[in-house]
Formats: C-alpha cells, sequence, structure tokens
C-alpha cells in the first residue's frame, strides 16, 4: 500500500478514536451527572425532608414509578404530597445508598431505609416503630 494512502488511513483512524472518545465521554459525563441527580435527590428529599429543592431537580409534569407499591406520582406537586405524608409517619427517615448504576438516561439505586414510625402510614396504623428496609 502506497505511504501516502497509510498515511490518510492513520489519520482516518485517529479522527475516529478521538470521535468515538468524545461520544464515550459524554455519554459517561451524562451518567455521572444523572447518578449524582438521583444521589441528591435521595439525600436530600428522602433523608432530609428538603422538598425546596425540588423544583430544581425535576420538571413540573415528571413521573415516579414505585414498583415495590405499583404506584405513580404524577407532578411535583403530587409528590410532595407524598414526600410530606412519608416523613409525618416517620420523620427520621434516613436512606443511604448501597450501589448505583447508571446506563444510557437511566439510574438504578440499591438502598436501605431507616425510620420511627410515629404514625399512621397509607392507611395502615404503627405496627412496629421502627423500620429497616433494603
Amino acid at each position: 500500500m502506497p505511504r501516502r494512502i497509510q498515511t490518510c488511513l492513520g489519520f482516518l483512524f485517529a479522527v475516529l478514536l478521538i470521535l468515538s472518545g468524545c461520544v464515550s465521554t459524554q455519554e459517561t459525563t451524562l451518567q455521572e451527572r444523572n447518578k449524582e441527580l438521583v444521589q441528591r435527590m435521595t439525600e436530600e428529599v428522602w433523608s432530609k425532608g428538603n422538598l425546596e429543592i425540588l423544583d430544581e431537580l425535576f420538571s413540573p409534569n415528571f413521573v415516579q414509578y414505585f414498583l415495590p407499591m405499583g404506584s405513580e406520582t404524577k407532578g411535583l406537586d403530587e409528590f410532595r404530597d407524598s414526600v410530606r405524608s412519608h416523613r409525618k409517619a416517620f420523620p427520621d427517615w434516613a436512606e443511604q445508598i448501597k450501589r448505583i448504576v447508571a446506563e444510557g438516561d437511566l439510574v438504578a439505586i440499591h438502598f436501605t431505609s431507616t425510620g420511627t414510625n410515629n404514625g399512621s402510614f397509607l392507611g395502615n396504623l404503627v405496627s412496629s416503630p421502627r423500620s429497616d428496609t433494603s
């Protein structure tokens, strides 16, 4: 193969490597940003009860799916009410993230929750004062 073609192919290969590295870096950055967002929401909203931060973290029409309960929360107002109700029943509720995984625009977390039940929750009376879930 002539030297000039080898040089052109080498240059094209280098450009492709750089471009693929940029896409990978952009996706990694998006994944890291999404993980930070979920971590911040877990710490600020669920563990501290800071509802003021919700407007910063979510769009007004976001939807949350909570698979263990089969529930769906639509919009920030409904989500605020849900967190208020939860923290009223468990005022010292705290969540600790054990593992956080991101792929594309999806984030999944494995976490442990602890709290003292001081009131009814979802229509259930206090059954045991301390709750630990994972």
